[in-house]
């Protein structure tokens, strides 16, 4: 299909359908932390809690734990203590896992349990993290949440334990910068197949034009140890942010803020430079048009794919409530 590549070039001149680019700051460093003093009294609480269950000094008249206490806590310390989102990386790979926890008959959790449940959702973080073969790796956030639909049972819930797990070093400097796309930057849209021209031998195969924006965007400033609570992931594919200063609706030309390209009609494999520059502008509207209130942007992760007969980009954006760790170096 690659080889019915058209030169999207001799149409470009014709459009005005651009995004404008948000290039003030990195996405990721544009809001202040907040700050920390609730959030660590309630961690160093919880941790007092477990070191008590571990001791087994809790009084028996506190032996039940909400789920979403649970949850919230267990995925808070997590993070604070394995989290490190200020790290640069250009790859992410993201790994869910479930665990088991045995619930009270009022479905509260008990103290046995919680401890249980904290410890194997940290074995699985750690099943996770050494899956991970590439090098220079870190944590950039932990999500624990409720597993739907659940099995039925009234003894006990499923939770969901995913890692988002970062490696490598993106080229070129942390944080804000100068326009890191250059005139050169044509790349095939995705299955990591490398730079166009396609079929004929490609170069940097291993990466594609879906990696490469995630390079861009998810790079790091230099900063304080950092890390999410309430951490939530959302996922789209191109077709639910329709272009809204498109010229020719349907066209096959920056019809959406992200690539996608009908097979049916004329299109492109190659995603030329200037069209790289269109959809990084576009990948950064979307994460801010789609920010829960009161989160911050932790990462994407954009993949290039086939869908029937559509070339397409989907994409995984995380937020969370953002944090400085100042006394972890």
């Amino acid at each position: 299909s690659c080889q019915k590549d058209i030169e999207q070039g001799s149409v470009a001149a014709a459009k005005t359908n651009e995004v404008t680019p948000i290039a003030e700051m990195s996405l990721f460093d544009r809001e202040k932390p907040l700050e920390n003093d609730d959030v660590f009294k309630k961690i160093d609480a919880f941790k007092a809690k477990i070191a008590q269950i571990e001791a087994g000094t809790m009084p028996e008249t506190d032996d039940g734990t909400s789920e979403n206490d649970a949850i919230w806590n267990i995925e808070a310390l997590m993070n604070s203590q394995h989290g490190r989102a200020d790290k640069p990386f250009n790859k992410i790979k993201t790994t869910t896992s479930t665990i088991r926890v045995d619930l009270n008959a009022d479905g509260t959790i008990s103290n046995l349990a919680l401890l249980t449940a904290l410890n194997e959702a940290q074995l699985k973080l750690t099943g996770q993290f050494d899956a991970v073969i590439d090098a220079n790796k870190h944590v950039i956030a932990v999500d624990i949440k409720r597993k739907e639909p659940q099995a039925e049972s009234i003894s006990s819930v499923f939770l969901e334990v995913s890692s988002f797990v970062g490696s490598g070093n993106p080229s070129g400097p942390a944080g804000p910068g100068p326009q890191p796309l250059g005139p050169d930057d044509d790349w095939l849209w995705g299955l990591h197949l490398g730079k166009c021209p396609m079929p004929t031998v490609s170069t940097n195969v291993g990466t594609d034009a879906a990696d490469k924006l995630n390079e861009i965007i998810n790079r790091r400033p230099v900063s304080s140890r950092t890390f999410f609570t309430d951490v939530v992931s959302l996922a789209f594919n191109a077709e639910a942010f329709p272009n809204p200063n498109d010229v020719t609706p349907g066209d096959n030309y920056r019809d959406y803020l992200m690539y996608f390209q009908d097979t049916n009609l004329p299109y492109s494999a190659c995603i030329a430079s200037n069209d790289m520059i269109f959809y990084l502008a576009g990948a950064n509207t979307i994460i801010e048009q789609v920010r829960p209130s009161g989160k911050n942007f932790i990462s994407i992760d954009l993949v290039g794919t086939g869908i029937v007969t559509y070339l397409l980009h989907i994409v995984t954006i995380k937020y969370g409530i953002k944090h400085t760790n100042y006394n972890i170096p």
